[in-house]
């Protein structure tokens, strides 16, 4: 493991490291707005996909609520 010194010195001066923090921060800000779209559009996908799972387990217990209701319909009693 390298080991570094407790300080190290930057040949930088103040306002370099200025502009460049400003635009770290710049693309920093830049990227959370993209994450926040993408979350809310995979959000709403799923919200509609969940929705949609709804209604086909809702739909399937009816289904099968009708069949199991003909069934007892269609017997004839002895």
């Amino acid at each position: 493991m390298r080991q570094r010194p407790a300080y190290e010195f930057d040949n930088r001066d103040s306002e370099q490291v200025y502009g460049y923090m400003e635009a770290r921060i710049d693309a920093l800000k830049r990227r959370i707005q993209q994450l926040e779209t993408e979350r809310e559009a995979l959000r709403s996908t799923l919200l509609i996909t969940g929705q949609e799972e709804f209604r086909k387990v809702e739909l399937q217990g009816l289904m099968k609520y009708m069949a199991s209701g003909r069934a007892q319909y269609q017997r004839k009693p002895k």
